[in-house]
């Protein structure tokens, strides 16, 4: 069976590397320029990437000046690119894609080995590969290293890291070219589509005049009202100056 590379992503790397950056870009810096990002103040999620070789054969690529159908030159950042190296996408908690990005790579060398016995580094930026146990590694300092992430409310979401998605390079395995840890992002939430109200909706039927109340009148006993009538029809046939009335016990004979 021939020897042949397979890359996979830093897992580890990436999960421990994740953070949030506000930065401000004008219009002449090279990842406005290249379309990483529009000028303004931008709210970045920033993340170092390894690409780990953990097959059994080097990834050979070789010099970029002999490889045209790779590579292409940036005349903004002097040197060249090649798209497609890996796509970075932030998902919902559906799995639905909410932030796309594509990885421009341009040097592909040994940073460091991750497995005993890998034997030295080979590989630099004018003769570019990954040899087989080698990490190469983008930090997250880097131009473009990152996902635009202005404007997208707070919470928890998935970054989703995949390496050689349009199987460029040729792999003993494509399985496994693609990782995804849990991220959360501060700030409010989504509100929904129809918030509720904290007030009901004024109702456009006009609504009744209320006549205002009158006073309450002084409660009045009618045993008291029809005693006094009683001694107004009474008292009429009497002589001025008297005005008592006088009251008889009954006699015991």
């Amino acid at each position: 069976m021939a020897q042949s590379p397979d890359l996979v992503i830093n897992k580890p790397r990436l999960a421990a590397s994740v953070e949030l950056q506000q930065v401000t870009f004008s219009g002449g810096e090279c990842s406005v320029i290249e379309g990483c990002v529009p000028a303004g103040t931008r709210k970045l999620l920033k993340f170092d990437v390894g690409f780990q070789n953990v097959g059994n054969g080097d990834l050979v690529i070789g010099d970029p000046n002999t490889r045209p159908d790779l590579f292409e030159p940036s005349s903004c950042h002097g040197h060249f690119h090649m798209s497609g190296v890996a796509n970075y996408e932030l998902l919902n908690s559906g799995g639905g894609s909410v932030v796309r990005a594509r990885k421009q790579g341009w040097c592909f060398r040994d940073n460091e080995p991750f497995r005993a016995g890998a034997g030295p580094g080979k590989y630099d930026c004018e003769n570019q590969g990954i040899s087989a146990g080698w990490e190469d590694i983008y930090d997250k300092s880097l131009d473009c290293q990152w996902l635009d992430v202005t404007g997208v409310p707070g919470g928890k979401y998935l970054l989703r890291v995949v390496v050689n998605p349009e199987h460029v390079f040729q792999e003993s395995n494509y399985a496994n070219n693609a990782v995804t840890v849990s991220i959360t992002l501060p700030g409010a939430a989504t509100p929904p589509e129809n918030p509720p109200q904290t007030q009901p909706p004024p109702d456009s039927t006009p609504k009744p005049k209320i006549k205002p109340k009158k006073k309450n009148k002084k409660w009045e006993n009618p045993w008291k009202k029809l005693k006094d009538k009683f001694k107004h029809k009474k008292g009429k046939g009497k002589k001025k100056g008297h005005d008592k009335i006088h009251h008889h016990d009954n006699d015991d004979d």
